[in-house]
């Protein structure tokens, strides 16, 4: 493979030995092509790339064959480590075994509800458990050696919340504030017997993969590698950079890959690691394979025009059109799951074979969840706890709460609950590559989020992109990840993209029609 210039020189930094390198690469900009022929370069060194998941890893593999380079999660690494033989023993048994929220509570002395806020009320048990649990995967995820209140899951706290709380905390963010420094408060002592109770290596006690991992970075190991590669960087948790800055201390080149335009998960505490760090050598790649210059000037009206970024990127791809109609998409992309769900069953209805990009089991899960709740007036499913019956679930979802829990609702009543396990059972097909290439289906639904490493021919954006003016007030982060998932969702289109009537679409639209006008003048100029 011939390299671009870009790629070059990235590659011949990784030979030179920069040793702290920052690559900025675009949507379908030949990231893991680099990545392989740096590896090359490097081939009598013994370098280590970090993914996120077993998937990337086991695709990038056999690429690096013969490189001294291998792929591998930061999870699988931590386990052919000495600190995670004490939780292989029986199998892993400890690893396999789901910890319910009851049993975490009762584990460090919560027999029962608690009362924390007199506002609340009664915090049950099984609530008290998530947010502890979910305390210990964001510490197990942080760069910190003691579990402490900085740890404390804010958000699992706004999921207990009642409609009318939720709407206080969202107006009132010192209110919430001062509800979340009092639940930190009171609960981090039973924090901390949870998380000694799940990193005990001689117990039995339920525990994760992120345990060990956990252990392992505490530490401090010998890396033992030349050069290491974290691949996502934009979207790292605390503790892969806590690795990659280890791996520097023991005289490592590291080499950080991503692009912060399609960061997407800083609300569940993932750090852009690409703008953190200090580099020695910041490259960019910004030529397109995936598309061509038309999917590319839509993408650079999102970065330019909304996100107001410099970044360009270049469609080297086969030549793409941007169109206002389009009767075959091979994927229609939304913002939300509520829409992409509501778009499948409606074009299912039309008579065309779909899919949800969404795991069958975590649905039908769901499903039977719903219908325990009805029938025993009390739940134990996390989602619907905040709801003391089933009728006060019900009424919320009629006054606008969680949209895509009234497509479910409303499906049930047409088609009861085996007829709702039915129908999705035959429409959603999984989330990878793979499993959607399998279902053979006409057109696929999916979010944002679950397009990201994917890409199909031709593409429909979904109509619930938010604009300029809805997100006007929001926060600065959250208008800038917003931004980044439109740019993720134009993004996946190889051919053919319709940008839908969505706001964000009206906004591109005006932004085409800015620029349109614009090129004549400079023309002539």
């Amino acid at each position: 493979m011939e390299l671009t210039q870009e790629q070059a020189a990235v590659v011949d930094a990784a030979a030179h030995g920069v040793r702290r390198i920052v690559v900025e690469a675009g949507a379908g900009a030949g990231k893991t092509s680099t990545i392989v022929a740096a590896a090359k370069a490097k081939r009598r060194q013994r370098g280590l790339l970090t993914v996120f998941n077993r998937m990337m890893a086991e695709e990038t593999r056999p690429r690096l064959v013969g490189t001294g380079c291998t792929a591998s999660t930061l999870h699988s690494v931590a386990w052919r480590s000495a600190v995670a033989e004490p939780f292989k023993r029986s199998g892993g048994a400890r690893l396999n075994v789901m910890l319910p929220a009851r049993d975490a509570a009762e584990a460090v002395g919560i027999r029962g509800p608690v009362t924390i806020s007199q506002e609340l009320g009664e915090t049950s048990r099984n609530a008290v458990g998530d947010l502890l649990k979910d305390w210990v995967t964001r510490f197990c995820h942080s760069s910190s050696d003691v579990i402490s209140s900085q740890h404390f899951p804010a958000a699992t706290l706004r999921e207990f919340l009642t409609p009318d709380l939720a709407k206080k905390a969202d107006e009132d963010p010192k209110w919430m504030s001062m509800l979340t420094r009092a639940y930190a408060g009171a609960l981090a002592p039973h924090a901390a017997r949870l998380w000694g109770l799940m990193s005990q290596p001689d117990g039995d006690f339920p525990t994760t993969h992120d345990t060990y991992l956990k252990l392992y970075v505490m530490s401090r190991p010998s890396v033992g590698c030349d050069y290491v590669m974290l691949d996502e960087a934009q979207d790292a948790n605390p503790i892969m950079l806590q690795f990659m800055q280890l791996a520097e201390q023991q005289g490592a080149q590291t080499i950080y890959v991503g692009d912060s335009y399609q960061q997407m998960y800083s609300w569940r505490g993932a750090v852009d690691a690409l703008r953190q760090i200090d580099a020695d050598a910041r490259l960019r790649l910004t030529q397109s394979f995936r598309f061509g210059p038309a999917v590319a000037d839509v993408a650079n009206l999102v970065l330019g025009g909304l996100r107001h970024s410099d970044f360009r990127i270049v469609g080297a791809g086969r030549p793409s059109r941007v169109v206002e109609t389009i009767d075959a998409p091979n994927a229609v992309i939304c913002r939300k799951n509520a829409t992409a769900i509501a778009m499948a069953l409606e074009a299912r209805e039309a008579g065309c074979r779909v899919g949800l990009c969404m795991n069958p089991k975590e649905l039908l899960r769901e499903v039977d969840a719903l219908e325990r709740f009805q029938a025993n007036g009390r739940t134990d499913a996390r989602r619907f706890r905040r709801f003391a019956s089933f009728e006060e679930m019900q009424e919320s979802v009629e006054n606008g709460d969680a949209p895509d829990l009234k497509i479910l609702l409303d499906l049930i009543a047409e088609h009861n609950y085996d007829g709702t396990r039915s129908i999705l059972s035959e429409i959603a097909v999984g989330k990878t590559p793979e499993e959607i290439e399998r279902s053979k289906v006409q057109t696929v639904f999916l979010t944002g989020h679950a397009s990201k490493g994917l890409q199909f021919q031709h593409v429909l954006l979904g109509d619930d992109f938010k604009g300029v003016a809805k997100l006007e007030s929001a926060p600065a982060a959250v208008r800038a990840e917003e931004f980044n998932i439109l740019y993720v969702a134009v993004t996946r289109a190889q051919s053919t993209l319709c940008l839908g009537n969505s706001e964000a679409a009206g906004d591109l639209r005006a932004l085409m029609q800015q620029a349109a006008a614009a090129a004549p003048a400079l023309s002539a100029a």
